[in-house]
């Protein structure tokens, strides 16, 4: 593909304006912040607003702008494209990339994917990274013909649409979930069908998660935290999860069983705060993270297909309000003390089979999905070759 091409010669950085957080309105123009911007999808259903400025036209963001936030984890680089018409302000810690004539912007957008890792490695910060304008600019990329690039771009937009496709398909399966879930047994926290209702505490009891440090030790074994939270609702492919090196092998309590719901008990986003899972380990030892709770069931009264969404519902989610001014905090009593109605087993046995067979068709998507990522970055990977 020819020599590489510092970005600095082709491209255009705006960063974002420092909007005062105060001076945000219910209605105006929406202002993008950090949290909008996903993995390839701009993401407007959580937006402030701000009054129109002509002071601030340099700051409107244009379709096809590639948006880039330049705070994030040292994982993954977030990066999107602006697929609206709509008049859009730029936050601070969020730039926008354009091209010049001699560089497609969808190649821009793509080279930036395949060297995200080189990106982030330039950028100051541990766990929380912060990007430079001269991070981006100081990025060296092969630079074909427009041509080639227009190709490169087509090819890889495909690949991106089957996924993106894939992905609505498993978000529809859970949406058709949670309707079957409310049509059946109402809100929970509600309860309009006037379900007994016993605290969760005469259910099961919970265990906070384990406390290690970074220090190489002589047990290695696999452990679930946080992250894990965003990707899966059920784990059952344990090898997902990463290793963790502990000075000895955890006491039976801390490892986790079938069917245990862990939930994040700490994060520095509330949102993350009481999100669960359920966990199949099996027969292999897994443990999970002092920043997580589990819980385990010890009475056949509940089901854990309906527990799980009546935990998982917004309402309830609602009532496991965190403490704390930074970071936020779900704590055993708190969970202990949640009201769960309790309808009929003939009730809750119909859901759980219902449940089983919309998650074997979900499974079957996430399959297909993982084969479509891989087909991507081999995709990405070869198409940037030298």
């Amino acid at each position: 593909m020819g020599n590489k091409v510092k970005l600095k010669n082709y491209i255009q950085i705006q960063n974002g304006y420092a909007f005062k957080s105060k001076s945000f309105q219910n209605s105006g123009i929406p202002v993008i912040r950090i949290t909008n911007v996903e993995n390839g999808n701009l993401n407007l259903t959580k937006v402030v607003y701000y009054l129109e400025d002509k002071q601030l036209d340099k700051f409107l963001i244009k379709k096809n702008d590639i948006l880039l936030s330049l705070t994030g984890d040292d994982k993954t680089l977030k990066i999107c494209i602006n697929d609206f018409d709509d008049k859009i302000y730029l936050n601070q810690r969020v730039a926008i990339l354009r091209s010049n004539d001699l560089l497609e912007q969808k190649y821009l957008y793509y080279s930036i994917k395949k060297y995200s890792k080189e990106i982030l490695e330039k950028a100051k910060g541990i766990a929380q990274k912060n990007i430079s304008t001269e991070d981006i600019n100081s990025l060296e990329i092969p630079l074909p013909s427009l041509e080639k690039q227009k190709q490169i771009a087509k090819t890889l937009d495909k690949a991106s649409e089957l996924i993106e496709l894939r992905k609505e398909s498993i978000t529809k399966l859970d949406e058709l979930s949670k309707s079957i879930f409310i049509d059946m047994f109402g809100d929970p926290v509600q309860n309009p069908m006037n379900w007994k209702v016993n605290k969760l505490s005469e259910f099961g009891n919970c265990k906070n998660g384990l406390n290690f440090n970074s220090k190489k030790n002589e047990c290695n074994i696999k452990c679930l935290g946080v992250g894990d939270f965003k990707n899966f609702s059920t784990i059952k492919n344990i090898e997902l999860l990463q290793t963790i090196s502990i000075e000895k092998k955890p006491t039976k309590e801390y490892l986790l069983q079938n069917g245990d719901i862990i939930f994040v008990r700490s994060n520095g986003s509330k949102k993350l705060v009481g999100r669960c899972v359920e966990i199949y380990p099996n027969k292999k030892e897994v443990t999970f993270s002092g920043f997580c709770i589990r819980f385990r069931l010890s009475t056949d009264l509940i089901l854990i297909p309906y527990l799980l969404h009546v935990l998982k519902s917004k309402s309830m989610r609602q009532n496991m309000v965190g403490r704390g001014a930074n970071i936020q905090n779900l704590n055993q009593q708190m969970l202990l003390g949640l009201n769960i109605p309790l309808p009929p087993m003939n009730l809750q046995n119909k859901f759980a089979k219902i449940i089983e067979k919309i998650e074997e068709q979900k499974t079957l998507y996430t399959q297909e999905l993982e084969k479509l990522q891989e087909n991507f970055d081999a995709l990405l990977q070869k198409s940037f070759q030298e």
